[in-house]
């Protein structure tokens, strides 16, 4: 497959787009003209093949017949497998359904950094790559991936993917073009490089409140950014909303309520054929602890200090307790430091889609954690994974917030309210001590796994939403 040009574009153009359209929070960061930790020279590579790559599952050959045959579809937004959690695998199922489905599918994305925020070694040289994963194309374009993903080095990650994509839209000849936030970047690169185009969007965050509920900025800096995505969601055509309330929020601050499409999200994670003694075999962990696992990223968000406290407090009653905390981010120092000393924390690295299950049915309790006053700005995807692994589900969650809401209706997990330490070691000792107690939440888990939220049902609601967006050529 020919190489994308390695040549890169005067980022005028793209910025002065950005300016036009009133985004001077992107188009005032200054873009590194050479990012320290991505070299200069192109190189083409396919997935595959490199020993331990991760190799994303192809698209089911269960096929919903050839409805968009013909129709050319762009996406744009910066995770994309093999990034093994978050939004990517989202992002991919979305892509190839429409493949599947017979359109030709274009993703415009970044290079993999999520949740390490650091670049594999194959991204470390060129200015664009071109792959194919599954039957859809994918562009990946350069940009800053920054060491501690802090206000300002997210901003300028970002500015330099915005400066790329909007260009790399504006020269795809496609019939139409969906983001995929809480990348502002390749929502305002659709927006601004639409050229009479139908843009969607899907909303998987609420970036703006995001950014002040999980302290990683101001309240004023949170609001200004909150502004500047429901004006671009207000800009485009279509959005689709993964839970109720996020449509609610829209509505609100001002996204008209008739491009509103529910796009709930799916479980996409198969359970683990074997037994818990088999997973944690195949895992080398230890055979007699009770553990309790937590998955996912390691951001200021998810309010794993109140993991780390539980951990000490049950050391402390002698509890044989053991968290294990699965995954990487920008918290993983702080976090490393706050548990030093205690020997019931063990951190393990992100593991593959193939390992993941094993991971889930090698714990005796599934952790959920949320930093205190993280209501509205996203449901942990997690959810929809821990649903499958036939275990009970702690939930330490904003009170009144989209997790809590999820999790009480469907009775689905053992909820106490976020950074409530003593909460969360009593709910522990409750499933550690009362077996029925632990059995009956781990029935409960399941409630989470309903019909529509099915990769099947999934796959409709991509095609009709795909269909509705064709339709306002």
């Amino acid at each position: 497959m020919p190489q994308i040009s390695g040549k890169r574009r005067p980022k005028s153009r793209a910025v002065s787009a950005v300016r036009r359209m009133g985004l001077s929070s992107f188009a005032s960061v200054p873009i590194p003209h050479r990012v320290t930790n991505l070299e200069t020279r192109p190189r083409e590579r396919r997935f595959g093949e490199r020993r331990g790559q991760f190799v994303h599952r192809p698209a089911s050959t269960t096929s919903f017949g050839l409805h968009l045959a013909g129709a050319r579809i762009t996406f744009v937004g910066i995770n994309y497998v093999p990034e093994p959690t978050g939004i990517a695998p989202y992002t991919a199922l979305f892509a190839e359904s429409l493949a599947e489905a017979g359109a030709e599918v274009e993703v415009i994305t970044g290079v993999p950094h999520y949740p390490a925020w650091s670049v594999p070694e194959e991204y470390r040289r060129g200015l664009s790559w071109h792959e194919e994963i599954a039957g859809v194309q994918v562009t990946r374009l350069r940009h800053w991936v920054p060491r501690v993903p802090n206000t300002k080095g997210r901003a300028v990650l970002e500015a330099s993917f915005l400066a790329e994509a909007v260009s790399t839209v504006v020269r795809r000849k496609s019939d139409a073009i969906i983001a995929i936030t809480p990348s502002l970047a390749g929502l305002a690169a659709a927006v601004a490089g639409r050229r009479g185009r139908p843009v969607g969007a899907l909303v998987q965050d609420l970036t703006g409140q995001a950014a002040s509920q999980s302290g990683t900025t101001s309240q004023g800096f949170g609001s200004r950014l909150a502004r500047v995505e429901y004006g671009l969601l207000e800009r485009a055509d279509l959005v689709g909303v993964i839970t109720p309330d996020f449509q609610a929020a829209l509505i609100e601050h001002g996204v008209t309520e008739s491009k509103l499409v529910p796009l709930a999200n799916c479980i996409h994670v198969s359970a683990f054929a074997g037994t818990k003694a088999e997973a944690r075999q195949k895992l080398q962990w230890a055979a007699g602890d009770f553990l309790v696992v937590y998955t996912g990223s390691l951001g200021r968000k998810q309010g794993l200090e109140t993991a780390i406290e539980t951990a000490r407090g049950l050391a402390a009653s002698r509890q044989n307790v053991r968290f294990m905390i699965v995954g990487d981010g920008g918290e993983l120092k702080g976090l490393r430091e706050l548990a030093d000393g205690l020997a019931n924390v063990t951190f393990v690295p992100p593991v593959d889609a193939e390992h993941y299950p094993v991971v889930l049915a090698a714990a005796d309790a599934l952790l959920l954690t949320e930093r205190p006053g993280v209501k509205e700005m996203s449901l942990p995807s997690k959810l929809t994974s821990y649903a499958v692994a036939g275990r009970p589900i702690l939930a330490s969650v904003a009170k009144g917030g989209i997790s809590e809401r999820l999790l009480i209706n469907t009775e689905s997990a053992m909820v106490s309210a976020a950074g409530d330490v003593s909460a969360l070691i009593q709910n522990i000792k409750m499933i550690v001590e009362d077996a029925e107690v632990r059995d009956r939440y781990a029935e409960h888990a399941s409630r989470l796994e309903l019909a529509d939220l099915s990769v099947g049902a999934a796959r409709q609601r991509y095609l009709s939403f795909a269909r509705d967006l064709l339709a306002l050529r």
